[in-house]
């Protein structure tokens, strides 16, 4: 058999070229309009989430519930997990919250200075944090600040953006990191990826819900300024936060909201004693 036998046996159909071209041009198209969904999705969240109704949001988080409280609780402490659910409980009337929302809330025995709304309604409140707060206002006023996230959507929002981010990085690396970081159900989707926007519109909800409950405003700027003060302190305090150019911001314009309608500062409410002297014990260890 000669080259030109073989040249001729093995010679490619008139049309590979053209179906080539043209595999080419699908995928070129898919990845466009996949990049193109993306952006969609990353700029217009907001607006999008308005769609999906809360009860998807549960069904959607109700999977990954034990993990989550297994990643974040580790012991039990029913008495304070009672008593944070109840605080929370009362704020959701002056806030406004709808009946749908369904809020949980938990404790979380870590010395991090930390809490956190995610989606499905669940609040984690950080042993650190509360050990901070000098009274049950400071504490109303971050739960208070937790649950208008909820009400807003924000944490669907921010969901929405982190998957479709978590999509292209799949597609672009063909890693897939949901798994290993099942933290960012709760920490990152909770906070890292809130908007000034959506950071003012709960610190002014939070602010008027606190007013409505107590009839004053004490402890409405305790959590920001123990943020600003942590460094001198040596708390944990997450990096986050701890770097976040917007504190002394948010303290102003909860400052001229306070000035503005002239809100009362009067005595704080004293957190229960059973709840400093339980969350004061011994950490435990899982």
């Amino acid at each position: 058999m000669t080259m030109n036998d073989v040249r001729q046996r093995y010679q490619l159909p008139d049309n590979t070229y053209g179906s080539i071209r043209t595999m080419s041009l699908y995928l070129t198209g898919f990845f466009l309009s996949l990049v193109i969904s993306i952006v969609f999705i990353v700029i217009y969240a907001e607006k999008i989430v308005v769609y999906i109704p809360f009860s998807a949001e549960k069904k959607f988080i109700k999977p990954y519930e034990t993990a989550l409280r297994r990643w974040y609780r580790g012991k039990s402490y029913p008495e304070v997990d009672a008593y944070l659910q109840a605080l929370a409980n009362e704020m959701n009337t002056p806030l406004g919250l709808e009946a749908h929302y369904d809020i949980n809330v938990h404790y979380v025995d870590s010395f991090e200075v930390n809490a956190f709304a995610t989606l499905g309604g669940h609040i984690f409140v950080y042993r650190g944090l509360m050990e901070l707060m000098p009274d049950e206002n400071s504490l109303a006023m971050v739960l208070a600040y937790e649950i208008a996230h909820i009400q807003h959507r924000d944490p669907a929002t921010a969901m929405g953006r982190w998957g479709a981010l978590q999509l292209l990085y799949g597609f672009l690396s063909h890693r897939y990191t949901g798994k290993d970081n099942l933290g960012s159900l709760g920490g990152e989707i909770g906070m890292s990826f809130f908007s000034r926007e959506q950071e003012k519109n709960a610190d002014l909800a939070a602010l008027d819900g606190l007013h409505q409950y107590y009839g004053h405003v004490s402890g409405y700027n305790t959590f920001f300024l123990q943020m600003l003060s942590g460094h001198d302190k040596q708390v944990d305090i997450p990096q986050w936060l701890s770097t976040h150019p917007d504190l002394q911001a948010r303290i102003d314009y909860l400052q001229d909201r306070v000035d503005e309608n002239r809100l009362p500062i009067r005595q704080t409410r004293p957190i229960p004693k059973n709840i400093i002297n339980r969350i004061k014990s011994p950490i435990e260890t899982q």
